[in-house]
């Protein structure tokens, strides 16, 4: 009885897994270098201020946002009172919509960071 217990947990928790999503990408700043250890988040459309998946970028840039439902987020990442959402964009109304469905990887999305204009990124990255 506890294999068969095992078994079905085991199989419970691959079918969830299934159905979420992951978002990869690559965050650079306007100079084309990687920036390294920014916080990139994926907030669902119509819930800007709700994020449903937060990383960290690693030594190239490159991040990888997971657990994420099917349906349509905003990617953004940089200082939290001025983010820079995908695709480099300071306004999230300018930003793009990216569409995650379950069992299928997205393209991945890779943006530049905002340099805002009294010349910093983020306090730590620039």
């Amino acid at each position: 009885m506890n294999l068969l217990m095992a078994i079905l947990i085991a199989l419970s928790a691959a079918s969830a897994q299934l159905g979420e999503g992951v978002v990869t990408g690559q965050i650079l700043n306007s100079d084309g270098m990687p920036v390294v250890g920014a916080r990139v988040m994926a907030a669902e459309v119509g819930s800007i201020s709700n994020f449903s998946s937060l990383a960290e970028t690693d030594a190239e840039g490159r991040y990888r946002l997971e657990r994420l439902s099917a349906g349509r987020y905003y990617i953004l990442t940089g200082l939290v009172d001025v983010p820079t959402y995908y695709p480099g964009v300071l306004d999230w109304m300018e930003a793009t919509v990216i569409s995650v469905t379950r069992g299928t990887p997205t393209a991945p999305v890779n943006f530049r960071l905002v340099k805002l204009p009294d010349s910093r990124y983020w306090p730590r990255y620039g």
